[in-house]
């Protein structure tokens, strides 16, 4: 690997309200403008991870929605051996399993007014 495999492209969040977001991406790597025709741009993130991004995701737990970087937020914590159990979603009927999508990586706390919003790849 070499430093220019950690080149990615800027990402940024757009939303009109805190109900729906989608993601632009710059054109080239190492870019930094996005366009994107609707809304007002939230936070600024990266294709690629560094030192100060964390990884966001959006996860579905049957209705439930999520953006951020808590990968256990709809888990019920710790089972009684201490273990985390990413794949069970804390009040939904037995089977329902969390639907995670990487999002891109941002500052941590970066995005928050969104953390319940809905993800739409077509914004």
């Amino acid at each position: 690997l070499t430093s220019s495999d950690f080149t990615g492209r800027t990402l940024e969040v757009y939303h009109e309200d805190s109900s729906h977001f989608g993601v632009a991406a710059a054109s080239d790597r190492g870019q930094t403008s996005t366009t994107c025709y609707r809304g007002n741009v939230n936070c600024a993130g990266s294709t690629v991870p560094s030192s100060d991004l964390v990884p966001f995701f959006t996860i579905k737990c049957g209705s439930q929605i999520y953006f951020g970087p808590d990968r256990y937020h709809f888990n019920q914590g710790p089972d009684l051996n201490g273990k985390f159990r990413s794949y069970v979603c804390l009040g939904q009927a037995k089977g329902v399993v969390p639907e995670w999508k990487l999002i891109g990586y941002f500052k941590d706390g970066a995005c928050g007014v969104l953390s319940d919003a809905v993800y739409d790849p077509a914004f």
